[in-house]
């Protein structure tokens, strides 16, 4: 993406100025523009704005109509579409339901343990779960090698979110998202370029998100519409999984296992 900057020129009657004052601001050399800054200060500080607007959030409910491009041994890029829809009661419940053409996964953590949930194959896996959310966002990773969809949205403005690594950041203008006033910002951070729109006014949520990912020939492409519920009424049966008939229990620390209840 480029970034196009409007030039603002004033036009002076003939005759505005008179001898030898014209004479001398022709002569006068004109001082080189001040080149922009790589990060504009003001596209941090809405990153900040935002994050500190989610971290207020006790509670939430999210749906992102999500498309990602996957790209085959061969080169070709396919385009997958998904929905996943948050309940999240801070600091330390969660539900994330993820549906697909090809996959259907639910994921419970009531503050004690997570449990994987895959309807198609009827099987489910469980497992303690650290006291947080964040420490359970870590632990699927490093544990069991799950990834949450949108998991930066839980670690925006906190250590480690990387914002010291953006290397470019810019704003883009106004847009408008499913009937929201939004500002786009556009961001690089190592090989990856990213956008936010985010919500104007006193709710200022991320309304959209792409990720274009540049270490890959084909340019990847990730984005997710979100939209937000931010006074919800969860409960505590909103976070509680009760194995359904004719479901199996699988070992979750077991690599294949946790790849079967991921189908």
């Amino acid at each position: 993406m480029r970034q196009f900057k409007l030039v603002a020129a004033s036009i002076l009657g003939a005759g505005l100025l008179a001898g030898p004052i014209q004479a001398a601001a022709q002569s006068t050399p004109a001082k080189p523009a001040a080149a922009a800054p790589a990060v504009d200060p003001a596209s941090i500080k809405a990153l900040e704005t935002m994050s500190a607007y989610l971290r207020t959030l006790n509670a939430f409910e999210l749906k992102a109509d999500i498309v990602a491009d996957e790209v085959t041994d061969d080169g070709r890029k396919l385009q997958l579409g998904s929905t996943v829809t948050y309940k999240v009661r801070k600091p330390s419940q969660f539900t994330i339901d993820t549906v697909s053409d090809r996959k259907v996964r639910k994921l419970y953590y009531d503050g004690k343990q997570i449990t994987l949930y895959a309807p198609k194959v009827g099987v489910y896996a469980q497992a303690p779960a650290p006291p947080t959310i964040r420490a359970t966002l870590d632990a699927l990773h490093d544990e069991y090698d799950i990834d949450v969809p949108l998991e930066d949205l839980f670690r925006w403005g906190e250590p480690g979110d990387d914002r010291d690594k953006i290397t470019k950041g810019f704003y883009v203008g106004p847009a408008r998202i499913n009937g929201v006033e939004t500002d786009q910002y556009a961001y690089t951070t190592g090989d990856v370029d990213w956008q936010v729109w985010i919500e104007r006014g006193d709710k200022p949520v991320p309304r959209k998100i792409v990720i274009t990912s540049l270490f890959d020939e084909t340019d990847p492409q990730f984005s997710a519409n979100l939209d937000w519920n931010t006074a919800p009424g969860l409960k505590d049966a909103d976070f509680a999984f009760t194995p359904p008939p004719n479901t199996s229990s699988i070992k979750f620390a077991n690599s294949a296992a946790t790849t079967a209840a991921t189908k």
